[in-house]
């Protein structure tokens, strides 16, 4: 009984935290990208990494079956970051070799699923260092930029109103689409300097 309502409990506090997360990546998705990063291609090269800011999308925010804690919802989640992954290469000008960097909003759903795995080990299992930076990082991020949203938690017959709410956030879309289009641009860079590991 003690360990079932401990599993309850964790399951509860995962859940919330995930409810959370995903809310505050939807709303501040992207923190600004230093002005080198946010110059458009013609201005930058081919290699630069340039999301359109002002496009919004509506959203309901709601309680859904998708993207879940347990196994069963391991090939949603693989399919959570571009193709590419989470890395695209900047680079400052065209004779200079492309520096890595990891997309903020890529990086936080990574961590998301690194802690969703770890919740699914046997509970004796320790606690590993990738998961510690990722509740770490999660937890900071969020104080960086937090919501400040008000969500109602009664609906008009007093009762909890956690099921749904509309909101407005910034199009995620365009971060996936400029991510695989630098990811392209770079795998193109390397293949003409013979660098292509096909």
């Amino acid at each position: 009984m003690v360990q079932e309502h401990h599993h309850n409990r964790g399951v509860a506090i995962v859940a919330g935290f995930f409810i959370l997360l995903v809310i505050s990546i939807l709303r501040i998705w992207v923190v600004a990208a230093p002005e080198k990063f946010n110059t458009s291609s013609a201005d930058n090269g081919p290699l630069s990494f340039r999301v359109p800011t002002r496009d919004q999308v509506a959203l309901r925010i709601v309680t859904a079956k998708r993207y879940g804690l347990d196994v069963d919802a391991d090939e949603e989640w693989s399919k959570i970051l571009p193709p590419g992954g989470h890395l695209v290469h900047i680079a400052e000008d065209n004779s200079k070799s492309p520096e890595p960097y990891t997309v903020t909003l890529f990086h936080q759903l990574k961590c998301l699923d690194i802690i969703r795995v770890q919740y699914n080990l046997p509970q004796s299992t320790a606690i590993s260092p990738r998961t510690q930076h990722c509740i770490t990082y999660l937890r900071e991020i969020i104080l960086c930029r937090p919501n400040l949203r008000l969500e109602s938690v009664e609906d008009e017959f007093g009762l909890s109103d956690r099921n749904y709410y509309d909101t407005v956030c910034r199009d995620w879309t365009a971060v996936y689409g400029e991510a695989e289009r630098n990811q392209e641009t770079y795998g193109a860079w390397k293949k003409e300097r013979g660098q292509d590991e096909s």
